[in-house]
């Protein structure tokens, strides 16, 4: 899944999901506060993927933790409506800082929820230099 679409949260706190990312999403999903200020969208395999990660870290380490139970209990399991709409909680919400009008990304195995100004501050603080090291150092 990759792309950015400008999509808007109503007064129900409910959002479209992008067409091109509901169909591999599924009729279920996975919402998440991961890192950044952002919103993380999971498909039923990613999330659980994903967790099986976290959940491998070493319970003695605090920090091992201390991330498990943060993402963990930030975690809702929601039904994707008819209309192809989520509904994202009031504490999801504004522990993104998300009100109306949202960016959303596809991030391969995953989608995030953004807070147009915060989306943008993010991608401002990335150069071309800084992406020319990051792909350096991965090899490319």
């Amino acid at each position: 899944m990759y792309g950015e679409y400008q999509h808007v949260i109503d007064s129900k706190g409910r959002m479209f999901l992008p067409a091109k990312f509901r169909s591999k999403l599924g009729d279920q999903v996975y919402l998440a506060k991961v890192l950044d200020r952002c919103i993380n969208i999971f498909s039923d395999s990613s999330f659980h993927e994903f967790m099986k990660k976290i959940e491998d870290h070493p319970n003695e380490i605090t920090v091992g933790r201390a991330m498990k139970r943060k993402i963990s209990s930030s975690v809702s399991v929601i039904d994707v409506d008819a209309q192809g709409r989520v509904l994202i909680s009031p504490k999801l919400r504004e522990q993104a800082g998300l009100s109306k009008n949202v960016i959303v990304v596809g991030m391969g195995d995953r989608v995030e929820i953004w807070d147009p100004e915060t989306y943008e501050a993010v991608l401002a603080g990335v150069d071309d230099e800084n992406i020319e090291d990051a792909m350096r150092e991965l090899g490319m």
